[in-house]
């Protein structure tokens, strides 16, 4: 459930309340006043975001990033890389000094190959 937040110009016309209210007492005799301050309860829309449709159509994420290492667990630093993507998109990239690759927003999180360039060749990273 979404929380409001009050805005700095609500909490002064809140605090203001007691002066405005227009019974001209100085006190605050629960009317609210009439200078728009508003239920103080943030957006007055009627929208609860209980039954939001675009919550349930939006499509979960995974971020994912490797770290590329050779058969004695040496990173692959600084390498560059092609990354195939599972909708047939190739993404090509350069290792950071620690050996991971950069970070993919996909809809699963299988189904990406990725291969390494080493002295002009390609390989294929398992």
């Amino acid at each position: 459930m979404p929380v409001s937040t009050l805005q700095p110009g609500v909490l002064g016309a809140l605090e203001d309340d007691d002066k405005d209210d227009d019974a001209e007492d100085g006190k605050d005799n629960g009317d609210g006043g009439d200078d728009g301050a508003g239920s103080g309860r943030g957006d007055d829309s009627g929208d609860s975001g209980e039954n939001d449709a675009s919550d349930d159509n939006e499509k979960k994420k995974y971020r994912l990033r490797f770290v590329l290492k050779d058969d004695e667990q040496k990173s692959y630093s600084q390498t560059d890389y092609i990354a195939f993507l599972p909708e047939g998109k190739q993404l090509s990239g350069k290792t950071d000094e620690y050996g991971y690759t950069e970070i993919f927003c996909l809809d699963k999180p299988d189904g990406i190959y990725i291969d390494i360039l080493l002295d002009n060749n390609q390989w294929e990273i398992r």
